[in-house]
Parts: C-alpha cells; structure tokens; sequence
C-alpha cells in the first residue's frame, strides 16, 4: 500500500512538470530540485524551526510548489507557502493542480494535510513584495523564478524578507536575438553579485547544469 501511494504522488509530480513544459512554464528539473531542497535542509539544520514561511516569485502552475511542500511537510514542518503568480492561464492550471494535491495528500497522507498551507498571490511581482516588505512580512525561503530582466530588483527586496534565496536559470543561454538581451542581463547580474558578497556577507553556491541557479545566503 505505501509503494502504491507514492507511485500515486510521483505520478501527479511527473504529469505536473510534463504539462508545465507543455505551456512554457519551465519547470525545475530533478536534480536541481535536489541541490535545492539538500542545501535548504542543511540550512534548517542551523536554526530551531519547525514552522516555515516560504516564498516562491514566479510560480508557474506549481511543478516546484507542490513537489517542495510535500518534501518539507514529509520531514515534519509545518509549511505555510505563498505563490506570485500573475498570468491568469497558469493561475488557473495552478488552482486545478492545487485542488488535486489537496486531494491526494487528504486521501494518502491525513496527518500532512495539517502541516501544509498553500496560497497564491495574483499580481506583479515587484507590488506584492513591496506589499509584503510594508507589513514586514519575513521568510524563510524565497526562489526567483520570474521576469528574468526584473532579477536584480526582485533579489534586492528578497535581500530584506529573507536569508536564503534561490536564483533560478542564472546561467541561461540565448537560443536566439530576441532572447539574447536575457542572457547578457544575467551575466550582468551574475557579476553584481560576485562584486558584493563579501561586502553583503553573502554564501554563493552554484549548480551550473542547464540553465543553472544559485542559491544566496547571508551568512550573517
């Protein structure tokens, strides 16, 4: 029965990340998925938390969301996780899959459905955190995964919600002109964030498979 039930929850994962591509949502691949989630575990480690408030810039329609939850609320945390989301197409497949992950983890899992709270937050990125910096709203987790010609504005008010950032497709490459613009900004930002680490007392650790990320820590 338990091989049966998480056969269940992979295949929604699988279906999850298939129709994420399927719209252009990009969604984060296993092993990054991994780097991310074994570096935030090691982190926690450091701190006496059990509840968590997690931030994701840049939903899509949930293949990271859902797959994140369910691994901390697997180990014991209580998760209480916010979504920018503000195209309407992928709000509304986020609410869809949202409603079937809720599903699944009452169905399977009783005990986790306690520990997870999940909420998407329509709009432009750059209001709703300066809405959130307004009501000193603090995070323990943020991933940015929007706008990429918006990174740097959207890292600077992460800088203030949280200690640990993940910047996702730091290393994209062009595949065309159009795209290429995108690629010489991230470089751009790559290199504003090597020049103020030890200034800002920043932790870099970098995967550079794919498009890449990096994962930012204050380490003070």
């Amino acid at each position: 029965m338990k091989l049966l039930k998480e056969n269940e929850i992979n295949y929604f994962f699988e279906e999850l990340i298939s129709k994420s591509k399927e719209v252009n949502a990009y969604p984060i691949e296993n092993n990054e998925f991994r780097f991310i989630l074994n570096n935030f575990i090691d982190y926690l480690k450091k701190h006496n938390k059990k509840s968590l408030e997690i931030l994701e810039i840049g939903g899509g329609i949930g293949s990271f969301t859902f797959r994140f939850a369910f691994e901390l609320a697997k180990k014991g945390f209580i998760v209480n996780y916010f979504v920018i989301e503000k195209c309407e197409k992928k709000i509304k497949l986020f609410k869809e899959y949202l409603k079937q992950f809720k599903n699944l983890i009452k169905k399977n899992e009783k005990n986790m459905s306690k520990l997870l709270e999940i909420r998407i937050l329509k709009g432009d990125a750059l209001d709703i955190l300066n809405d959130l910096l307004k009501i000193k709203k603090n995070f323990d987790f943020v991933l940015i995964d929007a706008n990429k010609k918006k990174y740097k504005e959207y890292f600077l008010l992460s800088l203030k919600l949280t200690k640990f950032i993940v910047i996702d497709d730091i290393f994209f490459k062009a595949k065309n002109k159009r795209t290429k613009s995108i690629e010489d900004y991230l470089k751009n930002f790559l290199n504003y964030l090597e020049s103020i680490k030890e200034k800002s007392n920043l932790s870099l650790r970098y995967l550079k498979e794919g498009s890449g990320l990096v994962i930012v820590e204050k380490i003070k």
